[in-house]
């Protein structure tokens, strides 16, 4: 009995570590658990197709969605690009006017993956290309997932394994005004990533609220960004908050919001005076 407990534990825990790791595989008909990506004539030496065209299927683990489209939508991400539909040669991104759309993965053709990628297939050539199993051709599809083990937007870039499906990170879905505050908060320029900051009395500092500002000084409550100098009434309890550099605090009065506009000039007209 003790046995085959094991034996039961052991199945289990192989079968909760598998359910969680990137597996890509081209199959005749895609595991529980898979996403068809798209569809092969055979394994290697094949053109593609969307799935069900052709008899096997390119099958990914931790993928909810896959299409064939234009435009990619939502969480998915573009992989590859194909001429059309069905009966298509397969092409680097860019190249073709339709994308092959995924969640969840980002991939890169090279010719050996990194270890934290996994090889989705292989490609002939760059451009124009047929389509085989990871070992026939030298171009390589290397995809990675997320990794919430990564904690910041450069280490995810840095890897490259960032996903537009991906949650998981701290600069991730931030809100905010910044043109990439959808996207990885930091990558860009004009974008940081800013916190709820008060001072004692005035509201509590928060470093669950943030958000993704176009401004390094800027104010944030609820993560909607505020730039430096307003003032109103943010919290709702009929009192004016005003944004000091990044921290929320109580107005001030006209002669010392005069005097620390005369002192931040004074600094960036002698910066040498103020180091």
């Amino acid at each position: 009995m003790k046995k085959i407990s094991l034996v039961f534990i052991f199945f289990f825990l192989l079968m909760v570590s598998s359910a969680f790791a990137l597996v890509c595989a081209i199959r005749d008909a895609c595991f529980p658990g898979e996403t068809c990506i798209f569809s092969v004539y055979q394994v290697n030496n094949s053109h593609v197709a969307e799935c069900g065209y052709y008899p096997y299927s390119v099958c990914c683990s931790d993928v909810t969605s896959s299409a064939i489209r234009t435009t990619c939508i939502g969480d998915e991400n573009p992989i590859l690009s194909v001429y059309q539909l069905n009966n298509s040669h397969v092409a680097r991104l860019g190249y073709y006017g339709l994308n092959v759309c995924v969640d969840r993965l980002n991939c890169t053709i090279r010719n050996t993956c990194e270890a934290y990628e996994v090889c989705l297939g292989s490609l002939y050539q760059l451009e124009n290309s047929h389509f085989g199993s990871c070992e026939y051709y030298a171009n390589k599809v290397c995809c990675g997932e997320c990794d919430s083990s990564l904690s910041s937007c450069q280490a995810c870039f840095d890897a490259n394994i960032l996903s537009p499906g991906c949650t998981s990170w701290p600069c991730w879905f931030l809100g905010g005004d910044a043109i990439g505050a959808n996207t990885c908060c930091g990558d860009d320029g004009y974008e940081f990533k800013i916190t709820r900051v008060c001072l004692a009395g005035v509201c509590p500092t928060e470093p669950g609220d943030d958000a993704c500002c176009r401004y390094p000084d800027d104010c944030v409550w609820q993560s909607t960004c505020y730039r430096d100098g307003f003032q109103g009434d943010v919290t709702g309890d009929d009192v004016a908050e005003y944004c000091d550099a990044g921290v929320w605090i109580r107005p001030l009065p006209p002669w010392k919001l005069l005097w620390r506009d005369l002192l931040r000039i004074f600094t960036v007209v002698f910066p040498f005076l103020s180091s």
